[in-house]
């Protein structure tokens, strides 16, 4: 039954912030934290193609719980063509190492090919907080000193 809930919660937030975002947003809020962060991915599903900021700071708002790394990976997916940079910043949320590694690396890959030098500026400001892979293969090469 609870699955059931969340599964629906989802699809029903998705819906209602078609017609009102606002609404949907306290109906969100309103629900319990397991049932919570599954109806933020039909939120932020909506939000991330149009203002990915917006889904950002919505997202920041409801908390750190690792459930929420669901509603993080749809605003990557869904945001990265309005606003690689903000997407990219979604991907840094995930609570989870492999995730993390595995969307920020994807998608800054995805963005080099796209607009090198937007993505080189993005790394520069946020190289410390990649994951160490990425971080080696994108970020600032050392000098070399002979």
């Amino acid at each position: 039954m609870k699955e059931a809930r969340r599964e629906a919660s989802e699809e029903v937030a998705l819906r209602y912030a078609r017609t009102d975002l606002a609404g949907a947003q306290r109906w969100v809020s309103s629900l319990p934290e397991d049932t919570r962060t599954e109806a933020a991915e039909g939120i932020v599903t909506h939000m991330a193609r149009e203002d990915p900021r917006a889904a950002v700071a919505w997202l920041e708002n409801l908390g750190d719980d690792p459930d929420y790394d669901g509603a993080w990976v749809d605003l990557v997916e869904r945001g990265f063509n309005a606003e690689p940079g903000v997407a990219l910043v979604g991907a840094l949320r995930l609570s989870d190492e492999g995730w993390r590694e595995k969307y920020t690396n994807n998608y800054l890959s995805r963005w080099m090919k796209r607009d090198q030098a937007a993505a080189q500026e993005w790394v520069a400001e946020y190289t410390e907080y990649l994951p160490p892979k990425v971080a080696r293969r994108y970020g600032p090469k050392p000098a070399r000193t002979n």
